[in-house]
Formats: structure tokens, C-alpha cells, sequence
């Protein structure tokens, strides 16, 4: 927060000390025997499963892959995107486009495949996942129409439902860890025809595979437009370190050297905030009572809320709102998030913690054009307390500023990284702790902002959902927008958000928050 407590500036020095003088050291030396471990490993894998194998799966997909893929038990980390498209739906031209520019497309240096994983699945082996070659794997299969009807028609209400559905299914032993369905016939929820035909297309697929960035960069490539989508663009969190004056060489050095005295300050405030920071245990204990028995496999989406606005966001809002307070868009998004949690999920009269970290996924440099996990996860404290929207706005705006010259994002890249070189039992339990964190995860996709398209079908709207959810006390938010309207949607286990109408009264608050700014 921008006006940090003297107790929490105190703690923040002696965490520093701790993390100079012990942690950093301890985590270093511990590490070493498992990446040892893990390349031995590795060098295993190609001596004895050259045949099955393809390669092992990168650190950072590695920390997001774990072994019940294909079991339907304990974290499910799928994601599922329903895009809603003018009809009618041109199958066969679909599997031609996806054929030539996603799975045929090769690297022009190389020549060698984009993307092979397509027509993989992976395997752990020693406790580390790999890559493994498909012999029976068909393109068609894996593309096609719902239930393999081409005629089937459904509401827009049964496509999200199937989509929320989807991210709680285990994936079969033999098969990708990939599908993409179509719903050939889209209809609105009150069953009157459209005076255009609409259908939809739901890509799934596990974050082993691909994170959000990557999987709209996806949609981009098969797009006969080419409008880009306009979600967060990669960046250097290192930026800002040299000077331009500098030779290569010099500014290499003078860098890293700036980068690893500032670590140790920012890392430490972090953990000040993660540690100190008020749980959410009152609502947790409420929400026990709406705990449905134990769940397995699709069923657990049976205890996961998912609501999103009806009504749609102008993004011009946001932006006279930037020009009203001397702000960014991304403030003000954030702003109304933490102002909808505020004032809708704790009941009137309760406790309500002094403040909340907001955390939020950012493409890193490497992010490119192919499917695969290249992001880290920036951070922001923001202030609960104060029911005043302008001074919270005001607030979340120097966190913003905050985050966009921290080293933060890079340290929490390299910690990915590192945690994905560990066995699956260590990383399946630092996950587990990290699920029942108290925090705000808001994933701030942003499409394109005029007219775009999928293999030729125009693109009305699309819709992200994570699998993430159940079981967590971590509050999903989930952002998109097209052509100038921006929506949003809220998801959580039942033990955080409760109940249909807790949610959509965390809606309602978030276009409150707006009105309220516009005034």
C-alpha cells in the first residue's frame, strides 16, 4: 500500500535481513540437488523412453501440470475459453485453418514444428512430466461438433454451463490434453431465434499446455482479418535498469547488480503484506454450510460459482474516468473489483479486512506466437478499509504505478520457474497453500477493438474460464472485452462467493463503483 504502517515497514526491514542473510541462501542451496536431480532425470528419459517421449515439459508449464490429468482428483487446472461467433459454422474450414496455421505452422528459421505438443500428452516419469508422442492421434477427432451433431441447438446459458462443466473433466490417457467442441446452432436464453445465426466454439485445454495470453495469440493466428487483441503486451520487468549510454556489456553487469539489491526491499514487502494481511476466515466459516459433499472429476463444477454482467461496460467509461482522476484504465478496473469485494462479499456489519492483494497475470518478454506458459503474476495491496471509491481509486492507482516499476514480477518468474523443476508431490503442495490464500486473482484479457474473426466467422464475444476455482478460497475475476464493451465475471469456490446471489450482487457493485466515478 502507498502508506505503509510503521509495523509493517519495521517487519518488512527484518524480512529483508532474513531474506539476505537466510532464505535466499537456504532456497539456493536446497535447489541445486533437484535441478541435479531433475537433469539426471532427463538424460534418463532419452536413453530410455527416446521411443515414447518427446521432451520434457518446460519449468514453468511444469508447475501448472499435475498428475491427476487424467484422474479428475484434488487441483484441476484446465482452462476453457466459448467464443460466440456469426453463423452458420463452416466446420471443415475450421479444421483447414487450424490444420495450416496452428498445427502444420513451422518455425521459419528451424523448420521445425510451432507447435508439436498438439498431438501429445503428457506423462510423469520419475516425478517429472514429459511430453509424450501420440500414434493414434486424429485431428478430427479432437475438432468437432457437440455430441458429433451438426444440427444440435442450444441455448447461450447450456454453452457456459458446458464450458464450466468441461474444466473439471479429466482428460483421456490417450488423447491430447486439448479439445476444441462446436455448438453448430446458438440461441438466446429466452429460445427466440436470432435474426442472424450464431454458434459457438469452446476450446479446452490444460494450462500444462498454454496459459490465456498465449491461447488468444492463438485466435489471433487463425483470423483472416488479423485485428489484434488487445490484452496486456509483453515487457521487460528489467527495463529502466541501464542507461542507454552504457555499453552492452557495462549495462549487463550494472543491471542484474541494480536487480538483485532491489530484490531483497520489494520481495520482503510482499511477504510483509501476504503475511499480515487479514484472512477471510468469517466468510470462509459462513460459506461451510453450502459445502456440498465430497466432488470428483466434472462434478466438482457442482461447487463453483460462476456469474457474469449481463449488461454490458462501455470501455469510454473507463476512459473519462482516467481523465476525471488523473488515472489509468487499469486503476480503475482494479478499483472497482476491490470496491465490488468490499461491498458484497462480507455481510453488512462484519469485519472487513483493512486490505487484500490483488494478484494478476502478465505476459513475460518471451511470450510469443505459439501455445505455451511464458507469464509471471504481479501483485497489488489494496486498501479495503475506506468505503470512499475516490480515495480507494486514488490508492489502487499508486499500487499500479507501483507494480509497473517493480522487479517483482521477474523475481516471481524465476520462483515459477525454479518451483517447476521440483518433483510433482513438492509442487502439488505449494499450490495447495497458495489455494487457500485470501486473495484476488484478476485475469485481464482484453480483445480485439474493432471487428475480428475465427476462420473466416466473425468474432461477437468471448468467454475465459479456469478450473482453478473449486476447492480454493482464492476469488476468480475475470476480464474481457471486443469492440468497445467490456464485460466481467466472478468465480469462486461456494465456501467463498455462497450462493447465485452473492454473486451477482458482487456484479451489480462493480457497475455501482463505476457509476459512482462517473458522477
Amino acid at each position: 500500500m502507498e502508506n505503509r504502517s510503521p509495523s509493517r515497514v519495521v517487519f518488512s526491514i527484518f524480512l529483508s535481513i532474513i531474506l539476505v542473510f537466510f532464505l535466499i541462501p537456504v532456497v539456493i542451496f536446497v535447489s541445486i540437488p533437484f535441478l541435479i536431480y531433475r537433469e539426471a532425470i532427463i538424460i534418463a528419459a532419452k536413453l530410455l523412453k527416446r521411443d515414447e517421449f518427446d521432451a520434457p515439459v518446460a519449468p514453468l508449464s511444469a508447475a501448472q501440470g499435475p498428475e491427476d490429468i487424467y484422474r479428475g482428483e484434488g487441483r484441476i487446472n484446465s482452462t476453457a475459453c466459448l467464443l460466440t461467433l456469426r453463423g452458420p459454422p463452416d466446420i471443415e474450414k475450421i479444421r483447414r485453418v487450424l490444420t495450416e496455421r496452428v498445427f502444420n505452422r513451422r518455425d521459419p528459421k528451424t523448420g521445425k514444428l510451432v507447435n508439436p505438443v498438439l498431438s501429445q500428452n503428457v506423462v510423469h516419469w520419475c516425478g517429472y512430466p514429459f511430453w509424450r508422442r501420440l500414434t493414434t492421434f486424429d485431428e478430427q477427432e479432437n475438432v468437432h461438433a457437440y455430441q458429433n451433431d451438426e444440427n444440435f441447438t442450444c441455448t447461450l446459458k447450456f454453452a457456459e454451463e458446458l464450458t464450466k462443466k468441461l474444466t473439471y473433466t479429466p482428460f483421456r490417457h490417450d488423447k491430447p490434453v486439448w479439445e476444441i467442441i462446436i455448438l453448430p446452432n446458438l440461441i438466446s436464453d429466452d429460445s427466440k431465434p436470432s435474426s442472424l445465426p450464431e454458434f459457438g466454439i469452446i476450446f479446452l485445454g490444460h494450462h500444462v499446455l498454454t496459459d490465456g495470453f498465449n491461447l488468444l495469440r492463438t485466435f489471433q493466428q487463425m483470423s483472416d482479418t488479423a485485428e489484434e487483441f488487445n490484452f496486456i503486451k509483453p515487457r521487460d520487468y528489467l527495463h529502466g535498469l541501464t542507461s542507454k549510454k552504457q555499453s552492452y556489456w557495462v549495462g549487463q553487469v550494472v543491471k542484474w547488480v541494480k536487480f538483485s539489491l532491489r530484490v531483497p526491499k520489494e520481495l520482503a514487502e510482499f511477504l510483509a503484506d501476504l503475511i499480515l494481511n487479514e484472512t477471510w476466515r468469517k466468510v470462509y466459516e459462513e460459506g461451510a454450510k453450502f459445502k456440498k459433499g465430497p466432488l470428483h472429476g466434472a462434478s466438482r463444477g457442482e461447487g463453483v460459482i460462476v456469474k457474469k454482467a449481463e449488461k454490458l461496460v462501455d470501455v469510454s467509461n473507463l476512459s473519462k474516468i482516467k481523465e476525471i482522476y488523473g488515472v489509468s484504465g487499469t486503476s480503475v478496473l482494479f478499483s472497482a473489483i476491490a470496491g465490488a469485494v468490499r461491498n458484497s462479499i462480507f455481510t453488512p456489519g462484519s469485519h472487513i479486512p483493512g486490505s487484500v492483494l490483488i494478484t494478476t497475470p502478465l505476459p513475460l518478454p518471451s511470450a510469443g506466437a505459439k501455445l505455451e506458459n511464458s507469464f509471471t503474476m504481479g501483485f497489488l495491496n489494496i486498501g479495503l478499509a475506506n468505503p470512499d471509491p475516490v480515495a480507494r481509486l486514488k490508492q489502487v492507482h499508486a499500487e499500479v504505478e507501483k507494480l509497473k516499476g517493480s522487479t517483482l514480477p521477474g523475481v516471481i518468474a524465476l520462483c515459477l520457474k525454479l518451483i517447476g523443476c521440483l518433483p510433482r508431490s513438492l509442487i502439488d503442495s505449494i499450490f495447495a497453500r497458495g489455494a487457500n490464500s485470501s486473495v484476488i486473482t484478476v485475469s485481464n484479457l482484453a480483445g480485439p477493438k474493432g471487428k475480428s474473426d475465427v476462420a473466416g466467422h466473425e468474432l461477437l464475444s468471448y468467454n475465459v474460464t479456469l478450473g482453478a476455482q473449486a476447492g480454493a478460497k482464492v476469488l476468480g475475476v475475470y476480464v474481457s472485452s471486443i469492440r468497445g464493451k467490456l464485460q466481467i465475471k466472478v468465480s469462486g469456490d461456494v465456501q467463498t462467493l455462497h450462493s447465485e446471489e452473492k454473486a451477482d450482487l458482487f456484479v451489480k457493485n462493480f457497475e455501482k463503483e463505476l457509476e459512482y466515478l462517473l458522477k
